[in-house]
């Protein structure tokens, strides 16, 4: 049986931030286990059999990281990526609406647009009354946050859409940065004709990979470490937490010092077999998404220009967003094919499933409804995946259950740490993800504090 101080399970962003600061200490025994052949997790990107590439989901590069930002530049080159200034918006009706859709309602019709300013300016009034308690829970906070004109006209459809789950059920303590919540003088501001602000968040310029989608990036990362040390195709079926063993399908172990899993937190309980363990993480909740990606005119293309994406509040659309992929990088469409490419998505969960009988085309008949395609002919070429750990769900009971969780595994020297390993979206970037694995490995080897997820140190 093999033994290392610190084993690593996953090979996505948050695996392959503890590889990279396991790497920079010498003399440190380590070895990192993937159960695909391929790196990057959700983030990886596929080259279909046409050529084409996608990423699972709208990825793109930006970071809250010095760390990050410097080994981005550092992996892809000055000239290995194109910048992007952002170019979203969000449909309403016949209107497109710049993102943040709360902060442009310049853009919505004259009756929308005066509920939805009413609505704002009553629900300042009633904040700064003090008349009303805190939100219980998501539902209630958009509406106290937005009034009920923004409420109705996008934050219920679209967040009931992107989280398939009722938000009455959810917390709102991951907001954070997510979502911008108007200034009431601005926004009239802006409804009366002001020049419109777009450069809201973190994500207002980003970069993207010239070639081989976001996956790029992972990869590159990866040949920077020693390969001897990264495990393909090495699927873990078991966790002995008091042995500290890892089995693995092939038959092989490896005992540990410190075990970082970054597998959803549900799973690591299953895998380690302990029922109390199990039931606990049971209450957890998380979307699943299909992604489509669809090869089409250069017509299409043209059209979208400069726009990046788009999101899709109606219900009638089973899309939430739709990326104009073939603008992060032409190299997304084959060379010798004039065309674009667009990567949608439709989330799903136990309790709001999705037929998928005719899914792809319910979509593109969504499209030529929505008016991103004239026709249903435009389209050339059809890919699809469906990511069943898409999005780490915030319900009421969530940071109780992963609270009491992290702790049991704590004690035991495993750190579940990721998008799904610590369960917490609101710090599930690419780049929060990778600093996740970059300092629970810090923490592994001098016990040091995780700030990204607000985590003292032990020693």
């Amino acid at each position: 049986m093999k033994q290392v101080k610190v084993l690593v399970i996953g090979a996505g962003p948050t695996g392959l931030g503890a590889a990279y600061q396991l790497n920079r200490h010498e003399g440190v025994d380590w070895l990192l286990c993937e159960q695909s052949t391929e790196i990057g997790g959700l983030s990886q990107s596929i080259i279909d059999d046409a050529g084409y590439t996608w990423d699972i989901g709208g990825h793109v590069w930006f970071s809250h990281y010095d760390v990050v930002s410097n080994l981005l530049a550092e992996i892809l080159g000055s000239d290995g990526y194109y910048e992007h200034r952002r170019d979203a918006a969000i449909q309403y009706g016949s209107h497109w609406v710049p993102y943040p859709f709360q902060d442009h309602l310049q853009a919505l019709p004259g009756d929308v647009r005066t509920e939805c300013l009413a609505g704002l300016v009553e629900a300042a009034i009633t904040a700064a009354s003090g008349s009303q308690g805190p939100p219980e829970n998501f539902s209630e906070y958009i509406t106290a946050a937005f009034g009920i004109g923004i409420t109705e006209a996008f934050m219920r459809p679209y967040n009931e859409k992107v989280w398939a789950h009722p938000l009455g059920d959810m917390s709102w303590s991951w907001i954070g940065e997510r979502v911008s919540v108007p200034d009431p003088i601005a926004a009239i501001r802006n409804a009366l004709g002001a020049p419109k602000d777009t450069e809201w968040g973190p994500n207002s310029t980003f970069v993207y990979p010239k070639s081989g989608g976001t996956g790029a990036f992972w990869d590159a990362l990866a040949n920077t470490l020693p390969q001897e040390r990264i495990r393909l195709g090495a699927r873990a079926v078991s966790i002995d937490r008091e042995n500290k063993i890892v089995s693995f399908e092939d038959g092989a172990t490896i005992g540990y010092e410190y075990l970082i899993t970054t597998v959803p937190l549900d799973i690591t309980a299953r895998l380690i077999g302990d029922p109390s363990l199990i039931e606990l993480t049971s209450g957890l909740s998380h979307s699943s998404v299909h992604v489509i990606g669809l090869g089409v005119d250069a017509a299409v293309g043209e059209r979208l220009g400069d726009r990046c994406w788009m999101y899709f509040p109606d219900p009638e659309l089973p899309f939430y967003r739709v990326t104009h992929f073939s603008h992060y990088s032409p190299a997304n469409v084959p060379a010798g094919i004039d065309g674009s490419s667009l990567l949608i998505e439709v989330a799903e969960s136990a309790t709001m499933p999705v037929d998928t009988d005719d899914l792809v085309d319910r979509v593109i008949a969504g499209l030529v409804s929505a008016g991103v395609l004239e026709n249903a002919e435009q389209v050339s070429h059809v890919w699809t995946h469906r990511a069943e750990y898409g999005y780490p769900t915030p319900t009421l009971n969530r940071e109780e259950i992963v609270s009491l969780a992290l702790a049991e595994l704590g004690s035991a020297n495993i750190l579940s740490r990721g998008r799904f390993g610590a369960w917490r979206y609101e710090v599930g970037n690419m780049d929060h993800s990778f600093m996740q694995g970059y300092e629970a490995a810090a923490r592994a080897l001098t016990g040091c504090a995780e700030p990204t997820l607000g985590l003292d140190g032990d020693r």
